[in-house]
């Protein structure tokens, strides 16, 4: 019984990577589009004729400047929130890897200053600077980073 469940269990996992994976297809690239993934693997063309399809269905017309603008204006949104993406998972990666940095030290002298927040899943990362030394302070999603520690 327990053969056949791993069995299931691995056949489900194998099924879940490949649609992640084929996700893209249609565009290219690895990935769901978009993802960061896909804005690593996709190819030039493949990412143009993404957002020209897109711009499309806006109402834009086939060989305009502003086609043009639109296509270049989406692929750079897009790029930013990938870009966004990866360092929310990185930071977020660092934060869990390293538990002595999700609390502010108050006995390291001078306070610390918010730089920046993000949320990931049910957590707020609350990033402050204190003398050049950056600290992580995680809270609840829905509340919001002091301005300094």
């Amino acid at each position: 019984m327990k053969a056949i469940l791993r069995s299931t269990l691995k056949l489900t996992a194998i099924l879940i990577v490949s649609l992640v994976l084929l996700g893209g297809c249609q565009y290219g690239g690895i990935g769901r589009v978009e993802s960061p993934a896909w804005q690593l693997t996709a190819t030039q063309e493949q990412k143009i004729a993404y957002f020209r399809d897109r711009c499309m269905a806006y109402g834009f017309r086939p060989n305009t400047t502003e086609l043009a603008q639109c296509i270049a204006d989406q692929s750079t949104v897009s790029k930013q929130v990938a870009r966004n993406k990866m360092t929310a998972v990185s930071q977020s990666l660092i934060a869990a890897s390293n538990p002595s940095s999700n609390s502010v030290s108050h006995s390291s002298g001078g306070t610390a200053f918010l730089k920046s927040d993000y949320v990931s899943g049910l957590n707020r990362i609350c990033v402050y600077d204190r003398l050049g030394s950056q600290y992580i302070v995680t809270i609840g999603s829905t509340e919001l980073c002091p301005i300094s520690q």
